[in-house]
């Protein structure tokens, strides 16, 4: 099972039992969340990671990439969250484009700040 910090000495006792059951709550809210705004996905897979399920984790964190993949058609900051997302799942080659693709629209955005700049100063 994998815990953070405090948590750890909680494990196997009636502590425990009741961060298990707040989790619980939580999750269930998470996921209505979820499938009305994908964004929550993440969360999901950070609550069953909490919970020890690896594999629905897993399943919810690709549901995030995908829900990110397609907000960076329209918005390139989403490119860091892909990125992010596909760190998590250890798919280093896919992280890597994304974050070289949200480093290319950061360029780009200082590159039109600047000539915005030299535009007013003229």
């Amino acid at each position: 099972m994998v815990l953070g910090g405090c948590c750890e000495d909680l494990r196997g006792g009636r502590r425990f039992g009741k961060f298990k059951k707040g989790l619980a709550k939580a999750l269930d809210y998470y996921i209505k969340e979820a499938e009305e705004e994908g964004v929550f996905w993440e969360d999901v897979a950070k609550i069953y990671e909490k919970l020890g399920d690896s594999e629905k984790a897993r399943e919810a964190m690709l549901k995030f990439a995908a829900y990110c993949e397609k907000e960076a058609e329209n918005d390139p900051m989403w490119w860091k969250h892909v990125g992010e997302a596909y760190q998590y799942l250890g798919e280093e080659d896919k992280a890597k484009e994304a974050f070289e693709k949200y480093h290319n629209y950061k360029q780009e955005q200082k590159r039109m700040i600047n000539f915005a700049k030299f535009l007013s100063s003229s």
